[in-house]
């Protein structure tokens, strides 16, 4: 359904428009029926890039999601580490603080690193995801419109023939 020759051949609309049409008694030489594939053509196409950005989405999601699985685990990791902090400033409180110092700095410097990166990608994330169901929205709200406009149109032309037509 691209070109408008194949608009013009009843047989190449989707089943459920012809189902449509069929219900509303449309002839089968009517120009609206062209109107209506093209508006019909407009609304698939964007489901198909609503259901693409979803999936988009959802992969996405899910490689933050394992991104922040390893971040947890080295949270985790520096949590048994202060534990073992915790016991030895009990058993030796004089050589406590050149240990921390020594056993700690770099797991706590690398989970603190690792957070901040997470969170920037979190907000990039965020903005793009933003944009891009902005952009979706705006290209329905246009074909919602025309579908409308179009609607209207057609309700006028069949009303004005019908007083013609009396």
């Amino acid at each position: 359904m691209s070109t408008p020759e194949t608009l013009k051949q009843p047989a190449q609309l989707p089943d459920d428009l012809k189902a449509l049409l069929a219900e509303l008694k449309v002839p089968a030489n009517d120009p609206a029926i062209i109107v209506l594939a093209w508006i019909w053509k407009q609304m698939m196409e964007a489901k198909g890039t609503l259901e693409s950005a979803r999936a988009s989405t959802a992969a996405i999601f899910d490689n933050r999601l394992e991104r922040m699985n390893k971040t947890a685990d080295l949270l985790l990791s520096v949590d048994d580490s202060l534990q073992q902090v915790d016991e030895q400033l009990r058993a030796k409180p004089l050589q406590v603080k050149e240990q921390v110092e020594e056993e700690l700095s770099e797991p706590i410097s690398a989970a603190v690193e690792s957070c901040r990166k997470l969170d920037q990608q979190m907000k990039s994330l965020l903005q793009r995801l933003d944009h891009k169901v902005g952009r979706t929205q705006r290209a329905l709200n246009t074909a919602l419109f025309a579908a409308g406009f179009t609607g209207g149109g057609l309700i006028g032309l069949c009303l004005g023939h019908l007083f013609a037509s009396l």
